[in-house]
């Protein structure tokens, strides 16, 4: 997103800093999510999003089963 109010663009630097922070030192994966305008509760909207998520090297995302 590129946000034009000061305050909102403020805020976009601080997290993008935060979430660049988690995916260089504290985590092997992450994932961010927009927010929604619905919660994407359900196994539907979940598969949704996947399908439309990129891997960082550019790939589609899979969705897995978890083991078991």
């Amino acid at each position: 997103a590129e946000p034009r109010a000061p305050l909102l663009r403020q805020r976009a630097l601080h997290e993008r800093r935060e979430i660049e922070s988690v995916a260089t030192a504290h985590a092997k994966r992450l994932v961010v999510v927009a927010l929604l305008e619905q919660e994407p509760v359900g196994v539907d909207r979940l598969r949704t999003l996947v399908e439309r998520s990129v891997e960082p090297n550019g790939s589609r995302a899979q969705m897995t089963s978890p083991a078991g």
